[in-house]
């Protein structure tokens, strides 16, 4: 059964640090997907410049991401 894709946004930025130590990368790592989101506004992981390749790959492949809508 294919895992469905969560929404990256519906995590604090405290769960998204606690889920980059569970994939055994760093916790900043965490930090920095929250800030391109909420501060920096990245409609896609590729925007994530600051991010490796792989990192922007994994995320591709677990999450995507709602845009918030007014």
């Amino acid at each position: 059964m294919k895992e469905t894709k969560k929404d990256i946004r519906s995590y604090t930025q405290d769960e998204l640090r606690a889920y980059f130590v569970d994939q055994g990368q760093q916790a900043f790592r965490g930090n920095q997907v929250y800030e391109w989101l909420w501060k920096k506004g990245a409609h896609h992981f590729d925007d994530m410049t600051n991010l490796s390749k792989d990192t922007r790959a994994f995320l591709q492949e677990h999450f995507v991401i709602n845009h918030i809508r007014v």
